[in-house]
């Protein structure tokens, strides 16, 4: 079993300028609930070397990554087994974090919006 690694975010952003960390966080999300998709044209208990065209061209619409054929594939290359394995237990861990801090987030958020109220 696979696990996300910094250096994979590093290795992808370093070698695709154009990535942003928010974009691969998304990759991983959709494509991870895109396995059925991936499966029914490529029936495999290992993630495949390829995606298919359909999840491919998906993942590049600017309502979901917003990335290029080049950095869908350098993505899938990179980070296909944390995908495969990984990816639920690593939006399980997000939701829990999100959860325990947002309320943080929140009041300084509001903090914030209001300041630039009185600023304007």
């Amino acid at each position: 079993m696979s696990s996300l690694q910094l250096q994979d975010m590093v290795l992808l952003t370093e070698q695709n300028p154009e990535l942003s960390f928010d974009q691969v966080q998304q990759f991983i999300s959709l494509a991870s609930r895109l396995k059925d998709d991936i499966l029914l044209t490529q029936l495999a208990f290992d993630p495949p070397d390829v995606l298919p065209p359909t999840v491919s061209t998906f993942l590049q619409l600017q309502k979901s990554c917003g990335i290029s054929v080049d950095c869908v594939e350098a993505c899938w290359n990179i980070l296909k087994s944390t995908i495969w394995n990984d990816a639920h237990n690593l939006e399980d861990s997000l939701i829990r974090d999100f959860a325990a801090h947002s309320h943080f987030l929140c009041v300084t958020i509001s903090v914030f919006a209001a300041f630039e109220l009185l600023v304007s």
